[in-house]
């Protein structure tokens, strides 16, 4: 220990001495993050999170490369009325409406990437060639076609066009959803409908731009409310500021060492700013408060930054240390997404510790000699009278009931916790969008609810049937169409 504190000594008379250098080369490579950071992209599939090796996962791949796409995508149309159009559409099965699903399904088919399109229409022109302009023709048709109730709603108020299309990935998500709703637009939409493109991955794709914004809003607000509460502490704005100095350095090496390891923004790594921010933040204020306790106290610079840097410097290293132990430990994690995260917040927290330890006592000895009011250098005793009597003080009770009353807060520990504890065994895994409270400004996320309330969502169930070089070499064999038919038979049947 002693001569870790002679090592973070001499480190602290070089911070010293050479404090505008440190920080002027801070702050370049914080410029250099800041670049880099601006080249992250955004990835939205959801494939490239989960293990490769597992069997459903490789299956999905072999079906992909068999059969083309298998990512869908929905055109919801509902017919509501607000207008009170003489001339709306009040059911699914009108001639009119099925016409223009039929328009809109070419549009769509002519799109690059899209492998397939299904709708009432589809069924109507499977059966006869053509779209009938009878309506009881229609509507016989649809009725007795088992296909028809994963179309329209049984008011037939609402029907879907399903695609399916082998288009992944944030940026072509974007494109292809902005390319479907143009097609809709230019389909000659009818007097009382309504319509909406859908689909998990343009709800993906719309909760990243959300993240997007959401990131930028959180960081702001977390470093809002941290000057806030730092600025009462310190009694100055200046000096509340300077402990997110280094706690920005941080971040913008961060993010660009994301950037040169061609790790993305993900669903995962979204969350590393607000993060790194909560924890991080602590080191820069140790140091600047330990710093400011000594020149109060009538010590000179050097002294109060070998003391800030020597001692407080080592309950860092031992902090930080610890914290980033703990999130190497995710690296061994088996999903690819986890790996990334433990990863880039243990690398977050070796960057706020580095910021902390021998960056922030640089910009703490510039604001001291070149910033601060000379009148201010000064150590005024009523200063520390201000301060001990400052909000802070408040929090003594704290410690005064720790050392008179130790069991009886050992009590009301060990009751909360197990008061608390009781709710681990009501923890679930949520393992779709289904649970979750999204945005309803986003189209993709109010289609999809009335995809849920009325055909039960747009999820499907794959079952992959091939020869094992047995007896059966092809599946166009009698045998094996019955075995296939049989098994489509059992599956109806389920609910």
């Amino acid at each position: 220990m002693a001569s870790v504190e002679k090592t973070l000594t001499k480190v602290a008379f070089f911070q010293e001495k050479h404090a505008v250098v440190i920080t002027l080369a801070a702050l370049l490579f914080a410029g250099l993050g800041a670049v880099a950071a601006t080249g992250l992209t955004w990835e939205s599939d959801f494939m490239k999170l989960i293990p490769q090796d597992i069997p459903s996962i490789q299956l999905m791949k072999d079906v992909r490369s068999e059969f083309g796409g298998i990512e869908e995508y929905a055109v919801v149309i509902t017919l509501e009325n607000k207008a009170g159009s003489p001339n709306a559409v009040q059911d699914v099965r009108d001639p009119r409406l099925i016409q223009m699903l039929d328009r809109m399904g070419e549009n769509i088919l002519s799109e690059q990437g899209v492998t397939d399109v299904v709708s009432l229409a589809t069924i109507l022109k499977e059966t006869f060639g053509e779209i009938p302009q009878n309506p009881f023709v229609i509507r016989e048709t649809l009725r007795q076609h088992p296909m028809a109730p994963y179309l329209m709603n049984t008011d037939y108020s609402v029907t879907i066009i399903r695609v399916k299309t082998n288009i992944r990935g944030y940026e072509n998500v974007k494109r292809f959803v902005k390319a479907l709703e143009q097609d809709v637009r230019e389909s000659e939409l009818l007097p009382g409908v309504n319509t909406y493109v859908t689909g998990e991955n343009a709800q993906l794709a719309d909760i990243i731009d959300q993240m997007h914004l959401d990131l930028r809003k959180t960081v702001l607000v977390a470093a809002t409310f941290i000057l806030i509460i730092l600025a009462l502490m310190f009694v100055s704005p200046l000096k509340a500021f300077l402990p997110l100095v280094p706690l920005g350095f941080s971040l913008t090496w961060t993010a660009g060492t994301m950037y040169l390891l061609g790790i993305p923004v993900n669903l995962m790594t979204v969350s590393v700013a607000a993060l790194l921010i909560g924890l991080g933040i602590e080191y820069g204020v140790f140091i600047t408060n330990a710093y400011y306790e000594h020149r109060k106290l009538g010590e000179d610079i050097r002294t109060s930054v070998s003391y800030a840097v020597s001692h407080v410097g080592r309950g860092i290293f031992g902090s930080s240390s610890t914290t980033m132990a703990g999130f190497l430990a995710m690296t061994t994690a088996g999903i690819p997404g986890l790996r990334q995260l433990g990863f880039i917040l243990s690398i977050g927290i070796f960057y706020a510790m580095v910021a902390a330890v021998f960056v922030c006592p640089a910009i703490l000895v510039v604001e001291d000699k070149h910033l601060r009011p000379k009148k201010m250098v000064d150590t005024q005793k009523n200063r520390i009278n201000t301060w001990k009597h400052g909000f802070l003080t408040r929090l003594e009770f704290l410690p005064k009931l720790q050392a008179r009353h130790p069991l009886l807060v050992l009590a009301m520990v060990f009751l909360v916790t197990l008061l608390l504890a009781g709710g681990l065994s009501l923890l679930k895994i949520e393992t779709g969008f289904h649970g979750m409270t999204l945005p309803q400004k986003f189209e993709s996320v109010r289609g999809m609810e009335i995809i849920e309330d009325e055909f039960g969502g747009l999820t499907n169930i794959m079952i992959v049937v091939r020869t094992d070089g047995g007896g059966v070499n092809d599946l166009r064999n009698p045998e094996a169409m019955r075995y296939v038919d049989r098994l489509s038979t059992l599956l109806a049947g389920e609910e």
